[in-house]
């Protein structure tokens, strides 16, 4: 080997000959890890956060594939790249899959207030059917299956959360069913298991 030999290998003569018992003389040319995240972390994170945001919101393994396929075209977190996921994780938080919000249900799951007024209602003429003691399901839970149940062979598609749902016609149905209900203030007829039978 010729002494003007100038290339750096990741292995240089002061490393091996520390590694047989000498001392290394440079230790600033020494090779650092990396502490900054890099896209496999900021990967990783992202997937950690959507689980935990569709566990908040209930949702099944089949549910979240559906989501995600909605969502970004890719059944499977794996086939999904850091841009993917981070529009996944905007679309669960946006429908009540984020931590902040006000504490709801024994489970302690955090929902954020309905982002319209026409929504609030909603969770506001449920609420008053289960301060009347006419739910078996009272919470959010059965508020979802309510609507799943009543309106699902009705409409094309049926959102996933109550806050989901964005169609004037489908608020306004759920609101009239909600009201007549209340209305006949015991009549239980909500075809879901949710109320009274």
């Amino acid at each position: 080997m010729s002494a003007s030999f100038t290339r750096k290998s990741p292995f240089r003569s002061a490393d091996l000959f520390a590694a047989s018992g000498g001392a290394c003389e440079d230790e600033a040319e020494m090779p650092r890890r990396s502490t900054s995240p890099g896209p496999s972390d900021r990967r990783a994170t992202l997937m950690r956060a959507a689980h935990a945001a569709c566990r908040r919101l209930g949702l099944d393994n089949d549910a979240r594939h559906d989501v995600q396929l909605a969502v970004t075209g890719k059944a499977s977190m794996r086939d999904m790249g850091s841009t993917d996921l981070a529009r996944l994780l905007d679309h669960l938080n946006a429908r009540g899959g984020g931590r902040r919000g006000r504490r709801n249900g024994a489970r302690g799951r955090y929902h954020p207030k309905a982002p319209r007024a026409d929504l609030r209602l909603i969770h506001a003429l449920w609420g008053e059917l289960a301060r009347r003691g006419l739910l078996t399901r009272p919470g959010r839970h059965g508020l979802n299956t309510f609507i799943r149940a009543r309106f699902g062979p009705h409409w094309s598609f049926v959102p996933m959360d109550v806050d989901a749902l964005t169609e004037t016609a489908h608020i306004t149905a759920v609101i009239q069913a909600l009201k007549a209900w209340l209305a006949r203030d015991g009549g239980g007829d909500d075809r879901s298991g949710g109320g009274a039978a």
